[in-house]
């Protein structure tokens, strides 16, 4: 329509994403103990759940030519969020398909009684935060969910692309930019980042 080629197009989208993601640098993981204080607050007042400092999950993005997904434990164990938690005093706070930690807390398979049942509960709520946050990310970029097809372009650029988007949002929440109308969704506005 515009006269560029497929090529140039993905040339460019990746050159685009590049840049944003360099000027943006808003993924990352709290470090001050003021920032972290901030954190665990805003998690506290969730459900009551004390020191979390992160919730984690993974989340599916459709990529062509990708087969298959991999299970979270595995993602997580070649990921640098066990290193970076060895200096930090707080919990992730994940679900069963992620192994229990000294750092990061799962819910009991079968609570036995009221106390761990309270804590699934809190735990359940608390987590669920991250969930929100990638429906949110999704709703505002369609080409992640599985509606909007799948990323047409080789890993590297995929993974790059996924990055822009992740900047992009975060970005978007820290200016309150709500969502489009288009996308069937008021607007959202969350405290914590992706």
């Amino acid at each position: 329509m515009h006269g560029i080629s497929l090529s140039s197009a993905s040339r460019i989208i990746h050159i685009v994403c590049s840049a944003l993601c360099l000027c943006l640098d808003n993924i990352r993981f709290p470090t001050s103990q003021q920032e972290l204080k901030k954190v665990k607050d805003e998690f506290f007042n969730i459900q009551g759940f004390p020191n979390v400092v992160g919730a984690i999950d993974g989340t599916l993005v459709p990529i062509q030519g990708m087969a298959g997904s991999a299970h979270d434990s595995f993602i997580l164990a070649y990921s640098f969020l066990p290193q970076i938690m060895r200096g930090v005093n707080g919990w992730f706070l994940g679900d069963s398909g992620y192994p229990l930690k000294k750092w990061l807390l799962t819910p009991f398979a079968q609570p036995s009684n009221q106390q761990e049942q309270r804590y699934n509960s809190s735990h359940c709520s608390t987590r669920n935060t991250v969930e929100r946050a990638f429906g949110v990310l999704k709703s505002r970029f369609r080409c992640l969910h599985k509606t909007g097809g799948s990323l047409q372009f080789k890993t590297e650029k995929c993974i790059k692309f996924i990055e822009c988007c992740f900047s992009l949002h975060n970005k978007a929440i820290s200016e309150r930019v709500p969502l489009q109308a288009g996308n069937n969704a008021v607007p959202v506005y969350h405290n914590h980042d992706l």
